[in-house]
């Protein structure tokens, strides 16, 4: 908001469309990231308190994200939104509960101490490394 606070009057127009365009894309994305949190919570239950294997949920957590991103390719090349809206809840889904299952599995597996807080700051560094590295790759 503070990017439009000095607009003139003659930007109105052009402010108030582009809010409503903002609001409608943030409307329609808004089922992906609460099937992800649905998700996300689902997961984190099943695999603390009833199997207790991280390993493999993150395993299947990966494979969701392969399978979305696969759906949401085919979907944007043959143009078909509903296809492309289920790879992409697949894709946030996998990923979003990705994280916390891993963030658990490396704290778990480390003794107690200065090696549990350094393995997870290299978690998160490699995280944030690939959301750096992420945008400069183009296919």
């Amino acid at each position: 908001m503070n990017n439009f606070h000095d607009m003139d009057l003659s930007l109105l127009y052009y402010s108030i469309y582009f809010f409503q365009c903002l609001f409608d894309s943030n409307l329609y994305s808004m089922p992906i990231y609460v099937f992800a949190a649905i998700v996300v919570i689902i997961i984190a239950r099943q695999s603390d308190a009833r199997m207790q294997h991280r390993g493999k949920f993150l395993f299947c957590t990966m494979a969701v994200v392969l399978v979305g991103f696969i759906l949401l390719s085919v979907g944007v090349k043959v143009k078909t939104t509903v296809l492309s809206v289920i790879g992409a809840c697949f894709s946030t889904a996998g990923a979003y509960s990705s994280v916390p299952l891993t963030l658990a599995w490396v704290t778990d597996s480390l003794s107690m101490g200065t090696a549990t807080a350094t393995g997870t700051a290299f978690v998160i560094g490699f995280g944030n490394l690939g959301g750096i590295v992420g945008p400069q790759v183009r296919l």
